[in-house]
């Protein structure tokens, strides 16, 4: 099986190499798979003390690993898109996601059936 390996945290390496693989794919290339490299800025749990890393490691991943970083700076040095639009864009879903936690947090509580509905599909 053909597999492919891109950096996980790069928007743009990650499309070519999805974009690659879904060639290969389509055009009668047979089963394939990919790795995507990656980080994770938060632990395995909400409170975890993260015993597990290193001194400075988080620091750096978040310098070095951060895709929403990494995309502003290859859009920039590839003149792709206005960084003053991305701004906007930004405060945007900034707005939007701000305006449904305080939707979310005014909603009544759910009620405990609640706790199965979509968690099956139904065919």
């Amino acid at each position: 099986m053909k597999a492919w390996r891109a950096d996980g945290c790069d928007f743009f390496a990650t499309f070519d190499a999805m974009r690659d693989l879904l060639d290969h794919v389509r055009g009668g290339g047979g089963p394939a798979a990919i790795e995507l490299d990656t980080e994770r800025f938060y632990g395995h749990f909400e409170g975890d003390p993260q015993r597990y890393r290193g001194v400075g490691e988080l620091d750096r991943i978040r310098e070095e690993r951060d895709c929403l970083k990494a995309f502003r700076a290859t859009v920039a040095e590839r003149d792709l898109l206005d960084l003053a639009e991305l701004d906007r864009i930004d405060a945007e879903v900034k707005s939007l996601i701000d305006r449904c936690v305080a939707d979310a947090r005014a909603a009544p509580p759910p009620e405990p059936e609640d706790v199965l509905e979509d968690v099956y599909v139904s065919y």
